[in-house]
């Protein structure tokens, strides 16, 4: 699923939004090469850093806005595909600390409750770094001298520096989550499987939520109306939409969606009872509404039409706004929520804001600037569309296996042909 020959498109761009202070990450340019600030406050302050301010030419896989405890000054991690893990200071605006993961990050999330930060890789393992820690230098070792060659200064241990080991799958974690009253972690992986673990106890586990036939990519808590209740809804590359009452630990799923043919859901947020589901390179958001018997129906004539693919999009302030990245510029786009109707026939309102947040709707990565090779290929069915991958790695493997058969046929029949040459003479 997550190909490392296609530097340019191995991750999706996104961004992360850390609450209190109202501050903005996203992962942009067309190789995910840099990643932009933008302050949601008055005066909505933006800088940018590149990978290249850390000596790196690797894209950026992973960014995660957090707020400290003890200093309550502004970080941001960012893991690239060098299976580097960069701690930087927003506020300083200056590098604090470089580690090392065994393998690469593809999730980050920020507890406040534990003071720790916890990042999900390639391998199926989820890792996590205390706070106090983070500023803390890695080990050095002394590498092995090979005969004839002079030993090269001492280097970084490789050993995911200064962090715990969690929780582990068996496959390449996609997405990871933190239930809304801090008891469980929620993982999903690329092997079709969820595991809702205990927090912060997370070596213990409450369930497995099983039931998709493909890759799980995203997962996120909704409201249950009428109770007190959360349910768990996760998008697949099976093409469908499950609901889980994942307190259930015998029988978790209570419903299944399947969206329209050929589609692929790749990204799902929530606001209340409401779900907002995005498909595999769609230029629009499409809503759902959960009921009391856990039933997810879409809502009728609500839609979000955007102008190019929508990238990536979360809720801000309480659910008073949507925020969109998409592909073209304006690259961020800005909608005020508001909800209509009971739950019995429930509706959400989008309006462009134009006032709180004019400035930041104008802001512009220019995304086809460096390269216009990021922006085709974004625009074809393949080969950087997740099903696209998917489907791709299993396709690359059954070639390889006809070139080899073909291959093999053609040296039996020029064995035999030399034979018969040589009988003939």
């Amino acid at each position: 699923l997550f190909n490392v020959k296609d530097l340019t498109m191995t991750t999706r761009p996104r961004f992360t939004i850390e609450p209190s202070s109202q501050t903005l990450a996203i992962i942009t340019s067309p190789h995910q090469l840099t990643v932009q600030f933008i302050s949601l406050q008055s005066s909505f302050d933006s800088f940018t850093v590149s990978a290249s301010d850390f000596n790196s030419s690797s894209p950026f896989t992973s960014v995660c806005v957090f707020q400290e405890n003890s200093s309550k000054e502004l970080f941001c991690t960012l893991a690239n595909l060098d299976k580097a893990l960069y701690i930087y200071d927003i506020q300083k605006r200056e590098l604090i600390n470089e580690l090392r993961t065994k393998k690469r990050i593809m999730a980050s999330l920020h507890v406040e409750q534990t003071h720790k930060l916890y990042f999900a890789d390639k391998f199926g393992d989820v890792w996590s770094l205390d706070e106090k820690r983070m500023r803390e230098k890695p080990p050095m070792e002394k590498p092995k001298q090979q005969k004839g060659k002079k030993s090269r200064d001492f280097a970084h241990t490789d050993d995911n520096d200064n962090m715990t080991l969690e929780l582990g799958h068996l496959a390449t974690l996609t997405d990871m989550a933190l239930s809304s009253d801090g008891k469980f972690l929620i993982t999903a992986d690329r092997d079709e499987k969820i595991r809702v673990s205990h927090f912060p106890k997370t070596h213990e586990i409450w369930s497995f939520c099983l039931g998709h036939k493909q890759c799980v990519t995203c997962v996120a808590e909704v409201d249950v109306p009428g109770t007190d209740s959360r349910a768990l809804v996760s998008s697949s590359l099976d093409g469908t939409l499950k609901v889980w009452e994942y307190s259930n630990e015998y029988k978790p799923l209570r419903f299944t969606h399947t969206v329209q043919e050929g589609a692929y859901p790749v990204l799902v947020r929530s606001l209340g009872n409401f779900v907002a589901v995005c498909n595999e390179k769609a230029n629009e958001i499409q809503y759902f509404a959960l009921h009391e018997n856990y039933e997810l129906l879409p809502l009728e004539g609500v839609k979000l039409n955007l102008h190019s693919e929508v990238l990536h999009f979360e809720f801000v302030q309480n659910g008073e706004y949507l925020m969109v990245l998409v592909a073209d510029a304006p690259n961020v786009r800005v909608y005020r929520v508001k909800k209509q109707g009971e739950n019995v026939n429930p509706a959400l309102v989008f309006e462009q804001d134009s006032d709180k947040y004019d400035n930041v709707t104008h802001v512009s990565f220019e995304l086809k600037a460096d390269s216009d090779t990021y922006i085709s290929s974004m625009k074809k069915a393949n080969p950087n569309d997740l099903a696209g991958r998917h489907k791709r790695g299993k396709d690359d493997e059954k070639k390889e296996d006809e070139k080899k058969e073909v291959e093999k046929e053609e040296t039996v029949a020029q064995e035999a042909a030399a034979e018969e040459k040589a009988l003939e003479g």
